[in-house]
């Protein structure tokens, strides 16, 4: 008998692994739940991030994304909604990276 571990197991742990450590960095506030692909293969020079209503209004995005726009020259789209619409675009694949508050 083998004692590997299915592929989808292995991957699931090892989402687990980075959600924790990324949890333990910033210290629980703010933390991504889970990273897709960063780069659209359609458009390597745009990314979709769902966020939260309350990420999005905190102005917090507004700081940071002109920086990274100009940084990266990747333009970031903004998929503003609740948690759980969030994280469904993710797990559905319509958003590369969501952000959402713990």
């Amino acid at each position: 008998m083998s004692t590997k571990k299915p592929l989808k197991v292995m991957i699931n742990e090892h989402k687990t692994a980075i959600f924790l450590t990324i949890i333990i960095i910033t210290g629980g506030s703010v933390g991504i739940f889970m990273i897709f692909d960063i780069i659209n293969a359609q458009n390597p020079n745009r990314i979709i991030l769902a966020t939260t209503t309350s990420t999005y209004d905190s102005g917090l995005l507004d700081y940071f994304l002109p920086k990274f726009k100009q940084q990266t020259g990747i333009e970031v789209i903004i998929l503003s909604v609740g948690t759980g619409q969030a994280i469904k675009y993710g797990e559905d694949g319509d958003a590369d990276v969501i952000l959402v508050s713990l």
